[in-house]
């Protein structure tokens, strides 16, 4: 089974230490991922948790620049069909707010389907990109951006770009792309003509295995 696109969504928030976003999946063997990005003044703060439909999403990964901006992948394997909310919580109210980015995906391996998280920071960048490995073919790999400028970043590459959305002149996003062939990817985010802080973190998720051929009576020997 292949894996394909499902949905995606967005949302901002200003001055608050929660944040509810709406994000409708369908199909099967879905995984719901959620990049969680904040500013804030508050040192030590962190994303406390993200529910979808009650039910509590797992983090990918962290990271953070200066004590002030963060940015969070968090996942939910087999998410509820239907119309449901994101809510993610800060442990500290965001003075410069809090960016949510969703997409949902088929047909996604059920039981320990991603590779080992990259990430890249840095401070002053016009341009960032992460590298992840796959071991399946036809694997995908999502790449999640925060970026602290003037403009939207867009995909360095060929990849689809899914949600971008802002507080303020923080950005968060997501974009992802097939990997035919299972190897080393990467991926990454710019803001032509502008610089500023950038965080990217890049992960793969392997697809449903395909069921094995049955054997025909017919066709065994004696």
């Amino acid at each position: 089974m292949a894996i394909a696109f499902d949905a995606k969504s967005k949302g901002n928030a200003a001055a608050t230490n929660t944040i509810t976003v709406a994000h409708t999946c369908t199909g099967s063997n879905l995984i719901l991922i959620v990049n969680a990005i904040s500013r804030e003044d508050v040192t030590g703060s962190t994303f406390t948790g993200i529910t979808y439909n009650g039910v509590a999403l797992t983090q990918l990964s962290t990271q953070t620049q200066s004590t002030a901006w963060i940015q969070d992948v968090w996942y939910l394997i087999n998410p509820s069909t239907g119309a449901n909310n994101i809510i993610a919580s800060l442990s500290a109210a965001s003075t410069d707010g809090i960016v949510i980015s969703a997409a949902s995906y088929t047909g996604v391996k059920q039981t320990s389907p991603f590779t080992t998280a990259g990430q890249d920071s840095n401070t002053s960048a016009s341009s960032l990109s992460a590298s992840t490995t796959t071991s399946v073919d036809n694997s995908w790999v999502v790449c999640a951006v925060m970026f602290n400028g003037t403009i939207s970043p867009t995909p360095l590459g060929s990849e689809v770009i899914r949600d971008v959305d802002a507080s303020g002149a923080t950005f968060g996003g997501l974009e992802d792309i097939v990997d035919v062939v299972a190897g080393a990817q990467s991926m990454g985010w710019e803001a032509i003509a502008d610089t500023g802080r950038f965080m990217v973190t890049t992960v793969g998720f392997e697809p449903v295995a395909a069921a094995a051929a049955a054997s025909h009576p017919l066709l065994m020997r004696v």
